[in-house]
């Protein structure tokens, strides 16, 4: 399903990857830090996965989806960087717990570092 959601971006990123390989290494290193955050924190949360309850987890889940009715979001385009990546590797990290959703926590926090919808459902994605 994400491929076909984003087959024209993926199609213009192969058919000129010669013309953007500094914005493909770019990416690639901001996931890897974020991908790297995420392990450092679910290891440190590793003797807590087992005893924490999935309920409380729908719940924080459940929340963060809420806030973003309450705060006010505007669709801005904004270049990533490595703050945030370090931001959302740590909130993928929290989200191994049971019960919260790593594509739905990633999401909400991408809205609130003030990505546009579509930068956090990309990044969200691509964290994944």
């Amino acid at each position: 399903v994400l491929l076909i959601y984003f087959s024209s971006e993926l199609n213009q990123l192969l058919y000129s990857l010669h013309d953007h390989w500094k914005i493909v290494m770019r990416w690639l290193g901001a996931l890897v830090v974020a991908d790297g955050v995420t392990a450092f924190v679910y290891y440190a949360l590793s003797g807590i996965v087992y005893y924490f309850p999935v309920w409380l987890g729908f719940m924080i889940t459940g929340i963060m989806l809420v806030s973003l009715r309450f705060l006010s979001l505007h669709d801005q385009h904004r270049s990533f960087d490595w703050v945030s990546m370090i931001v959302l590797g740590c909130m993928q990290g929290f989200a191994r717990l049971p019960g919260i959703s790593r594509l739905g926590s990633t999401y909400v926090v991408g809205r609130w570092l003030g990505y546009s919808s579509y930068q956090s459902l990309r990044l969200s994605c691509a964290l994944q």
